[in-house]
């Protein structure tokens, strides 16, 4: 909504609050208008939102989970557990065969990023994989993730120095990380142009980049696609 907009609605309640203190008791009138406040915030952020959510998933194929019922907290991720962390707008359901759950994030460095502390958003997509990993978080050091916020992981020596350069690689076991990143995933991760970061546990894999608005959103599930393709080759 615009701001002179805002504005004018805050001109009109602070004029009929003070109409109404002419007759009604103080403190009524001071719930009516918390009441109200609430109620707007609701019709004109809350609302276009969970409308938005619908539209896209519908666009995709997927359904929208309340936060509460995504499950995403049982998938311990580093990303996931970065200060202050929430998890909002997600959808669930297979797509072209896998099945995923996409949202976004948003968290709070601990430290300021490029000379401001607000918060980050990332749009993200959680997959199964077909094989056992050990923690990996592969992030591009464009994302300007501060030392304080990055998983308390080994640093990995890989054999490509290219995506050495590119990207901050830390690991469970530093070797399988060499080698998993080697080939065809190497290759894809470097197609992405420092868009994409990634993070492996398990069976499971995260993928995330900054924010990106609904209609793009296939855009990061056809990387996911992209991932699961090259990281078979690496399958044992």
């Amino acid at each position: 909504m615009a701001p002179w907009v805002r504005l004018l609605g805050l001109l009109v309640a602070v004029v009929a609050a003070a109409l109404f203190l002419k007759v009604l008791p103080p403190l009524l009138v001071l719930a009516l208008m918390v009441g109200g406040i609430v109620y707007a915030n609701h019709v004109l952020t809350v609302k276009p939102k969970r409308e938005r959510s619908k539209t896209t998933a519908q666009l995709l194929g997927l359904r929208v989970v309340p936060e509460a019922q995504a499950g995403l907290s049982a998938f311990p991720f580093a990303l996931l557990e970065r200060p202050e962390a929430r998890t909002l707008e997600v959808m669930a359901g297979p797509w072209r065969g896998t099945e995923v759950r996409l949202f976004d994030l948003e968290t709070r460095p601990s430290v300021p990023v490029a000379e401001t502390q607000s918060v980050r958003r990332f749009s993200c997509v959680l997959a199964p994989l077909p094989f056992e990993t050990p923690h990996l978080v592969v992030e591009p050091e464009s994302f300007l993730t501060p030392p304080e916020d990055r998983p308390d992981l080994p640093i990995s020596v890989l054999a490509s120095e290219r995506v050495a350069a590119a990207c901050d690689v830390r690991c469970q076991d530093p070797a399988f990380a060499s080698t998993f990143l080697d080939g065809s995933l190497g290759a894809w991760l470097l197609a992405q142009q420092d868009g994409v970061a990634f993070e492996t546990r398990g069976p499971a894999v995260l993928l995330y980049q900054p924010w990106v608005p609904a209609k793009d959103r296939d855009l990061l599930l056809e990387s996911l696609l992209g991932f699961l393709d090259a990281a078979s080759t690496r399958e044992e």
